[in-house]
């Protein structure tokens, strides 16, 4: 990062020192904020009418009302609005501090949002203001180099049940005589099979996903449910369920793999829950996870967020729609998080995803091969884009006795990159 960019402004609000630092991040080239002399170095006059590429700032960035969103298209020309309050409103989240109507999770939905209701949600909006921004520059300073990001495909799972029969209990007895007297036999076949050996559970899907990442030198994260207190949200097997810590371990030990938290549904609404859970993965693997993801995605920003870092964790990849596949934050490249109510910026790191297993067999009720051709989209736009794509699946979004089967052949095809 020898190349230096200067923002000259006026004044040196916390949100404009928030936007260097992003874009810092994201261009490989250190970007500093000047407010007393033009700089010999690349510049953006932001409302200081000297040498290199001018913005007209909106009063957004120095604390003020936000600019109007949704005159704003991707393409549209920066003449008519400023690039950096854009996207500072994308990352910050500042629709999620209004008022808006949950949906049955208590979640704040696609449907919510401004890009969803401008039919722009598919867009990275706030990366390609930022790389429009960084290409002009280029356009008036030759000597920047052009944007070089490397792209990197990281698969992400949920581990809410590590095994569908194995530690469920007087209730998993209860369900096979109901399997019984319904006449499914396959399942009670496959219920049977898991408490015989709980590597033939159907949702014990890790020796497969193992043989997967190491053929392709994928890097992949899991999140772990590790609720005390079950409840229809929260099925997972109890976390001093000895084979559960053992698979734990055994993941955690495996070269590239990292283990994260995935705080239970009641987490949203109970601090202590979060910071709980994650001292029990903690114990578990002998170290202080990096990062987490929410149980059915319940996120409420800033409390969420502010939780996660009260517990010692760096990172959140829960920055997606459970209703609609899109950019949340209209990025796919990780950024730190600014408390918009304390002004101040965190360095606690946001990995948003753009998809989700359940979001496209569920929510949306596609088709195996419409759901390929989604998650193929969003392949294709970050590899032109540069920079890692993020997935969000399930260990037990593969089992044809739930359901699933067609989409383990899909998902296969996706990390193959066969289409």
């Amino acid at each position: 990062m020898n190349e230096r960019i200067a923002i000259h402004a006026t004044h040196r609000h916390p949100r404009l020192r928030y936007i260097a630092r992003v874009l810092s991040q994201w261009w490989s080239v250190k970007v500093v904020l000047h407010t007393k002399e033009s700089p010999e170095c690349p510049v953006i006059s932001y409302g200081i009418k000297s040498k290199g590429v001018y913005i007209e700032p909106h009063p957004f960035m120095s604390g003020k009302g936000p600019p109007n969103m949704a005159r704003l298209r991707p393409d549209t020309a920066f003449s008519d609005f400023d690039p950096l309050s854009a996207i500072f409103w994308n990352l910050s989240r500042y629709e999620e501090y209004q008022p808006y109507t949950p949906d049955m999770h208590g979640r704040f939905s696609a449907s919510s949002s401004l890009a969803w209701q401008l039919d722009f949600l598919d867009q990275p909006v706030a990366v390609l203001w930022a790389d429009r921004l960084y290409n002009r520059l280029r356009e008036k300073y030759p000597r920047l180099p052009a944007l070089d990001r490397p792209f990197e495909y990281i698969p992400t799972y949920d581990v809410d049940m590590a095994w569908a029969f194995r530690a469920r209990g007087w209730r998993g007895l209860a369900r096979s005589g109901a399997d019984l007297l319904q006449g499914k036999l396959k399942r009670l076949q496959a219920r049977f099979a898991s408490w015989l050996d709980r590597s033939k559970d159907p949702f014990y899907t890790f020796h497969q996903l193992r043989e997967w990442h190491s053929t392709l030198n994928l890097k992949p994260h899991y999140f772990f449910l590790l609720a005390e207190n079950r409840s229809q949200y929260d099925s997972n097997a109890s976390p001093t369920f000895a084979p559960l810590q053992e698979l734990i371990r055994y993941l955690d030990g495996l070269p590239q793999h990292s283990i994260g938290i995935h705080p239970s549904y009641f987490s949203m609404m109970d601090e202590g829950l979060a910071i709980k859970e994650t001292e029990v993965l903690k114990q578990i693997i002998g170290r202080t996870p990096t990062g987490s993801r929410q149980h059915f995605l319940r996120l409420r920003i800033p409390d969420t967020y502010r939780t996660l870092i009260r517990a010692g964790l760096r990172a959140d990849y829960s920055m997606g729609y459970a209703d609609a596949p899109g950019w949340r934050a209209g990025a796919h490249l990780p950024f730190p998080w600014y408390d918009l109510e304390r002004e101040e910026a965190t360095y606690f790191q946001i990995h948003p995803f753009p998809f989700m297993d359940v979001t496209l067999k569920n929510y949306q009720g596609l088709s195996p091969g419409e759901a390929l051709q989604t998650m193929m989209f969003y392949r294709r736009q970050v590899e032109k884009l540069g920079g890692p794509l993020y997935s969000l699946w399930h260990n037990s979004s593969f089992s044809s006795v739930h359901g699933w089967e067609a989409y383990s052949a899909i998902y296969k095809r996706f990390l193959f990159n066969e289409e």
